[in-house]
């Protein structure tokens, strides 16, 4: 008699499990139905990435004072904090991205710069 009981519960806990799955495989392929949202970069009518301004990326010790002086000759007209390493800035006169990044990582103190670039989301 007990192991018809054990074998009862044993198959409503298989079917239970086999249930759980179909729903969770339901919901997950149900969300990927629909427009999903992508990002793109600027076209030929709109840039694609903000002209004069770099985001930099500093290796431990780094800080703002230490951009403005490394990037002074360029006419540096904001550094912003954006945490974790990261700081944002504007240049007056943009001798391009290889000419900061060059600077930057010669320095030794800056681990990575790339351009402000603008993100978009798809417009369908």
């Amino acid at each position: 008699m007990r192991v018809r009981a054990a074998s009862r519960w044993f198959d409503a806990g298989v079917l239970l499990l086999v249930v759980a799955s179909a729903l969770l495989v339901s919901c997950v392929s149900g969300a990927k139905e629909g427009p999903q949202p992508s990002l793109r970069f600027g076209t030929a009518n709109t840039p694609d990435r903000v002209a004069d301004e770099y985001i930099v990326t500093v290796l431990p010790g780094g800080d703002a004072a230490l951009l403005r002086e490394l990037y002074a000759a360029y006419g540096v007209r904001e550094v912003t904090d954006l945490g974790k390493g990261l700081f944002l800035i504007k240049v007056e006169q943009d001798p391009g991205l290889a000419e900061i990044k060059r600077r930057g990582l010669e320095s030794g103190k800056v681990k990575d710069v790339q351009p402000n670039f603008i993100y978009r989301g798809d417009e369908r």
